[in-house]
């Protein structure tokens, strides 16, 4: 009985901590507290950020996954600020997002309708499954078409790409020319991209195809 009552104050506890932090409006504690959660968590893969607008499953321990967990989001304000230059003259109908991360431009542009639609395009195999999984989560699934490769001027190349492991940053892949056993995308122009969109919704090319 003892034991109970202790892990029923435990409980108790933390529940008005909880509720407390989803109720300040004091942005530095709230940030506080974010990244206390954040570094708490950095052994697991995957963390959920939910934001009013979006939400996103990010990495753990990750550069650009961390702002958009603490923050809600990563150089977004930068996106608007040129959305709102380029949209007098501009129709703003499809974004094509290339090198798109796990969705930091590309959810929060179409969940607050800044496009109609998006092209994603994002090599690096372990950024893209977040990205999908960002954009079934936010319900964008029929306004997206994904591609798991990346881009280049001719067609049929190989790229390879090399993460510095100084950095935990998902976003600072590097080319790299005589690789030893680094991940190998292949790539192709953004006119292949157009001609295959009528033929798939989500098209994931990779070194087999």
């Amino acid at each position: 009985m003892l034991k109970k009552r202790i892990y029923r104050f435990i409980e108790s506890v933390l529940k008005r901590i909880i509720f407390f932090f989803k109720k300040t409006t004091n942005k530095n504690l709230s940030k506080a507290i974010l990244t206390a959660i954040f570094k708490a968590n950095e052994e697991e893969k995957i963390l959920l950020k939910i934001n009013k607008k979006e939400s996103f499953v990010v990495h753990s321990h990750e550069t650009i996954s961390k702002q958009i967990f603490i923050d809600g989001s990563f150089d977004f304000i930068d996106f608007e600020k040129t959305i709102s230059i380029i949209k007098e003259l501009n129709s703003l109908n499809t974004l094509v997002d290339i090198g798109a991360n796990i969705g930091s431009i590309c959810i929060p542009a179409l969940t607050r309708n800044y496009f109609k639609n998006a092209i994603i395009i994002e090599p690096e195999i372990k950024n893209f499954r977040l990205l999908m999984a960002n954009v079934y989560l936010n319900e964008l699934e029929k306004r997206v078409i994904a591609y798991n490769i990346a881009l280049t001027n001719r067609d049929g190349d190989i790229l390879y790409l090399k993460k510095d492991d100084k950095w935990d940053n998902r976003g600072d892949f590097r080319i790299v020319e005589n690789p030893l056993n680094d991940n190998i995308y292949q790539h192709y122009p953004l006119m292949f991209l157009l001609q295959h969109q009528t033929q798939s919704r989500y098209a994931t090319l990779n070194n087999d195809q």
